[in-house]
């Protein structure tokens, strides 16, 4: 079985090609995503609808200690890789970061794992 390698072209097109008979393009090629990860389209729709509910909800932070609690629940999930999400996409991080899901007090996790801080830090 010859090997198929798939990429995307310069218009975004995605692309298939021998793995042995073309030589690699000398434009950069974008990485296929992960089947397992969400397309970062979905990444950019979630990571809006959480903000605007994180704005609507007056911004309330986590304090640290939930933050940490947080991480440490997200790090021993089947769907954390690479220091993100693969369900929602958001990034994973223990520090205290605008944009990070952990530190938004009114945020729950997309698989229930974690609720919303009933108290939020001032």
């Amino acid at each position: 079985m010859a090997c198929i390698e798939k990429y995307y072209d310069e218009q975004g097109g995605l692309q298939e090609r021998p793995c042995d008979d073309q030589p690699i393009p000398a434009s950069p090629v974008m990485p296929i995503a992960r089947e397992d990860a969400p397309s970062f389209l979905t990444k950019v729709k979630n990571f809006a609808v959480a903000s605007a509910k994180h704005v609507a909800a007056g911004m309330p932070m986590a304090s640290d200690e939930e933050i940490l609690r947080r991480h440490d629940i997200c790090q021993g999930c089947e769907f954390f890789k690479d220091n993100s999400c693969q369900k929602c996409g958001c990034p994973v991080s223990r520090t205290k970061k605008y944009i990070s899901k952990l530190s938004w007090a009114d945020q729950e996790c997309p698989v229930g794992k974690w609720g919303k801080e009933t108290q939020p830090a001032s």
